[in-house]
């Protein structure tokens, strides 16, 4: 069996193991020796209870001990969930923030959910760099917010540092998984979304009339979109994009770079088969340890891991549809490998970031760069 496939336990393949536990439950409670029985079926009935709520009743969440580990919560009964950069500076200084309750609470272990009334269809979810400056991370954040108002979308909204791990001494930083982190955060506040769409801070909507929803993701339109056939990593490499798979199969929609796929605009199924089983593998130590990703330097390391899922399990490049770039994230420049990736007027997204630097450009260059493209947008 496919090593990432779940094995299935041969005790319990072979009719062993549950039926030894439940006669051994029945022996306790036949033999009558004191209170154990009582106790073990009584803890049996409240565990039972607690999983099936878990599994097919609503999540229940506990502050103190929440089921995705944070150590406080809150619940919004609005889709837009976004940090308030009007306290950017208490955040640089000591990561805490203060809640809408008026409590001061670690921001890396606080979740927010959404607890309002119908799920929106499709959350929008950005990491922001709290390192640039307040004034571009609130017109991104007003931006993003913009385009999910008018489409019903929901919109999270997180600080990347809350999920980025500390090097080992403990004076920097390491943000290459902290998007998934996040995204994996995101579909824990948005469980009844269909679709969550990770577009990087550094990216620009140039059409807000654009429903990504509708005019992308629908079946019938994505069928017209998809690059089948093409090599996963350009020019030309052995794995390729399957030619026939049903649009209506697909669970993951991105766009490439000259390194492969690219990991800043992509939309993934919010299910439990396949959006949180691909999160959880994607955040497995392996990957982010892997000599071969962390040769890639810290721009490139994720995207590498990505690449490499994808070539080596047919499971996920199965589900994967590529599309070209005006639909997900054209670039300012054209690739050196890949050709296509130019921007050109009525492209849907815009991302800033030059395709091909090993490091990213300094801040204030990007946020001036930003600035400059939505002037063009808004003043054509």
């Amino acid at each position: 069996m496919h090593s990432a496939l779940p094995q299935v336990n041969s005790e319990l393949a072979k009719g062993k193991g549950r039926g030894d536990g439940w006669r051994s439950s029945k022996r306790a409670r036949t033999t009558g020796k004191g209170v154990g029985g009582v106790v073990g079926v009584a803890a049996l009935i409240w565990l039972l209870y607690v999983l099936g709520g878990w599994v097919w009743g609503e999540r229940v969440y506990y502050r103190g001990g929440v089921w995705n580990g944070a150590e406080t919560i809150e619940v919004s009964s609005s889709p837009i969930i976004v940090p308030a950069i009007s306290q950017i500076a208490e955040y640089r200084t000591s990561q805490y923030v203060t809640a809408k309750d008026g409590r001061t609470v670690s921001s890396p272990r606080h979740s927010v959910v959404y607890g309002g009334g119908e799920s929106p269809e499709l959350v929008l979810v950005m990491g922001i760099d709290d390192s640039f400056p307040p004034e571009y991370l609130e017109a991104v954040i007003a931006d993003r917010k913009a385009y999910a108002e008018r489409h019903g979308y929901g919109l999270y909204v997180r600080y990347l540092k809350d999920f980025a791990t500390l090097s080992p001494q403990g004076d920097s930083y390491n943000f290459d998984f902290s998007k998934v982190m996040l995204l994996r955060e995101a579909a824990f506040a948005f469980k009844h979304a269909k679709w969550l769409w990770w577009l990087d801070q550094d990216a620009i909507i140039m059409n807000h009339a654009y429903s990504v929803a509708r005019e992308l993701l629908d079946p019938a339109q994505l069928n017209d979109k998809m690059l089948r056939d093409a090599p996963v990593i350009p020019p030309e490499s052995i794995i390729h994009t399957y030619k026939r798979v049903p649009a209506g199969q697909i669970k993951f929609v991105l766009t490439q770079n000259d390194r492969g796929v690219s990991a800043a605009s992509f939309l993934l199924r919010n299910d439990q088969m396949y959006g949180n089983v691909f999160l959880n593998y994607w955040c497995d130590p392996l990957h982010r340890s892997y000599p071969g990703f962390v040769a890639q330097g810290p721009f490139g390391r994720l995207e590498a891991s990505l690449t490499h899922m994808v070539q080596w399990h047919p499971a996920i490049l199965s589900r994967m549809a590529v599309v070209p770039h005006k639909y997900l994230g054209a670039r300012l420049e054209d690739g050196n490998v890949l050709k296509g990736q130019k921007y050109e007027n009525g492209d849907f997204v815009l991302l800033v970031r030059p395709p091909n630097e090993e490091q990213a450009p300094p801040s204030n260059q990007i946020a001036d760069e930003w600035n400059k493209q939505k002037a063009k947008r808004d003043n054509p």
